[in-house]
């Protein structure tokens, strides 16, 4: 089930919500996963962000599949709850 409200859209069918937004993410999401394009692959990747890049250009030119989001999200939360010090917070 999927309910769109304003400019962000909120995805039921995982075990966590999904707000898309064609613009920046409010702070009501904070600790959600922020997907981007149009980046090119220009900005950095912080390996603990809950921010990343799924551009075609960042993947051998091919969509990424919800699973490689979804394993390489839970690795940067595991980095964001261990982490050192210097990393996104």
């Amino acid at each position: 089930m999927a309910r769109q409200s304003g400019r962000s859209f909120d995805s039921r069918s995982t075990d966590r919500s999904l707000p898309l937004c064609l613009t920046r993410l409010e702070s009501k999401h904070r600790g959600s996963w922020h997907l981007y394009g149009h980046s090119h692959g220009r900005l950095p990747e912080v390996p603990n962000s809950l921010s990343m890049d799924v551009g075609v250009d960042t993947h051998d030119f091919r969509p990424w599949h919800f699973d490689e989001i979804k394993a390489a999200m839970n690795e940067r939360t595991r980095l964001r709850e261990e982490g050192p010090k210097g990393f996104a917070q």
